[in-house]
């Protein structure tokens, strides 16, 4: 049952048990005080009447004996006036009361009489006589009639204003409840950005603005589960199209060394083709196997020194920099920092490699390290040829290249910079990229200052 028609009917029950207690409370009581008025009436008639006929006895009997008294009153009792009050005098009653009534119903056709009977005890020369006087009271049961008439057309209009007005009530409460339930239906439809336009101050109103923070949350959950579920796929992609590159290059210089004869120079180059892609293949896969274990490694941060650090990977870098005559300026304060040695350098040294495949020949490079708020800040300056504004949201993504074939050339299979990603997440900070096209690069992240 709808909870629209359980208010309905809730409403048409209460208004029905107190319509029915209420009416039948006022009919009973209206009927109960003209009945009482009746029978006070009747009593004090009946009591004005036996002292009349005492009166009356005493002075019209013919003798003094009871009999005689007695005599004298069923004779004063055929007389007119007390024929009106149908009085009639008793012989066989007992007992102490000296008043007492009852209410008696006479057929008569196809409805009742009812009359009420008084019996009077008096006394005349200390004899005790009853007098019944008979009286109609059928004029109070008839009033009862019409009224519990009355009560039921109006107990009936009643329920059924009732029912109306309860479905009104039930229509206008369940409202918000049934947009709530048209919502909740689109967002299981996969309509995750609709939301229930609920605008009560009841508890209903509090339930749809959770309901709506709810669907927001759960908008956004599964935002980043197709994000993350895209980010897989592409890496799938990725990965296998960076597999498939050198590996067709490998197998074709390994079948073309297998099947046929070359002079030693030909030898010699295919050979090292075949090195120099699994060179690349061999340092792809250890990236990649670093990158897998930093997402359930925790590593112990340690204080360390900021400059031995940078002079460290200055000397790692030295080689590769010199190769394309680029010069290195490093100004790292001495400080103490805290963080993971290995990570920082693989960190500062894919940084710094990345500066020296984006620089061109006879530029320079900054390495630079100083306290700002917060803690230690790291920047690597490169006056290369800067990235692209659509692409700075995805340079950290695995296997993505802003220029796929000078990456390649360079030996790079564009995971430096997602590892690098991580292991600044791991030490509580991010990398943040500032680059112009043509006017080189800045990567920064800030770590955390050891305590003195």
């Amino acid at each position: 049952m709808k909870l629209s028609a359980k208010i309905s009917l809730s409403v048409v029950l209460i208004v029905a048990l107190a319509m029915g207690f209420a009416g039948y409370a006022v009919v009973s009581s209206v009927y109960r005080a003209q009945l009482e008025h009746q029978v006070r009436a009747a009593a004090d008639e009946t009591q004005l009447m036996c002292s009349v006929l005492g009166t009356m006895a005493l002075e019209r009997r013919s003798g003094s004996t009871p009999e005689a008294t007695r005599a004298t009153m069923e004779e004063l009792l055929k007389m007119a006036p007390f024929q009106s009050y149908r009085l009639a005098l008793l012989t066989d009653q007992t007992g102490e009361e000296a008043m007492r009534y009852r209410i008696v119903s006479v057929p008569d056709g196809k409805s009742a009489v009812y009359d009420v009977v008084v019996i009077c005890r008096f006394t005349v020369d200390k004899v005790a006589y009853y007098l019944q006087g008979r009286y109609d009271v059928t004029e109070v049961y008839t009033m009862r009639d019409q009224y519990l008439n009355t009560f039921k057309v109006v107990y009936l209009v009643a329920v059924a204003v009732s029912l109306v007005i309860g479905f009104s009530i039930g229509t206008v409460l369940t409202a918000p409840i049934r947009k709530l339930s048209r919502t909740a239906k689109q967002i299981a439809g996969g309509n995750y950005a609709v939301r229930a336009k609920v605008r009560t101050g009841d508890e209903i109103g509090v339930l749809a603005q959770q309901f709506n923070v709810m669907a927001e949350e759960l908008e956004q959950h599964i935002a980043s589960l197709e994000e993350a579920t895209q980010k897989q796929r592409d890496f799938t992609a990725s990965f296998a199209h960076e597999l498939k590159t050198p590996l067709t290059s490998i197998i074709g210089y390994a079948d073309t060394l297998r099947s046929r004869r070359l002079p030693e120079d030909q030898q010699f180059e295919a050979a090292s083709f075949i090195f120099t892609e699994g060179r690349r293949l061999e340092t792809m896969s250890h990236s990649l196997l670093r990158l897998f274990s930093l997402d359930t490694e925790q590593p112990e941060l340690r204080p360390i020194s900021a400059l031995n650090l940078a002079k460290e990977v200055e000397e790692s870098i030295a080689y590769p920099l010199r190769q394309r005559q680029l010069v290195l300026d490093v100004r790292v304060e001495d400080k103490q920092i805290l963080g993971e040695r290995s990570l920082l350098t693989i960190l500062l040294y894919n940084l710094l490699d990345n500066a020296r495949k984006a620089s061109n020949p006879g530029s320079k490079i900054t390495l630079l390290g100083g306290t700002v708020p917060g803690g230690f800040c790291f920047a690597v300056k490169d006056r290369g040829r800067g990235i692209p504004p659509e692409a700075l949201s995805r340079i950290t993504e695995p296997f993505y290249m802003v220029d796929k074939s000078r990456s390649r050339a360079e030996g790079g299979a564009g995971l430096g910079l997602a590892l690098g990603q991580r292991i600044a997440q791991l030490h509580g900070t991010v990398l943040r990229y500032e680059s112009k096209v043509g006017r080189g690069t800045v990567v920064s992240f800030v770590l955390q200052e050891a305590e003195k």
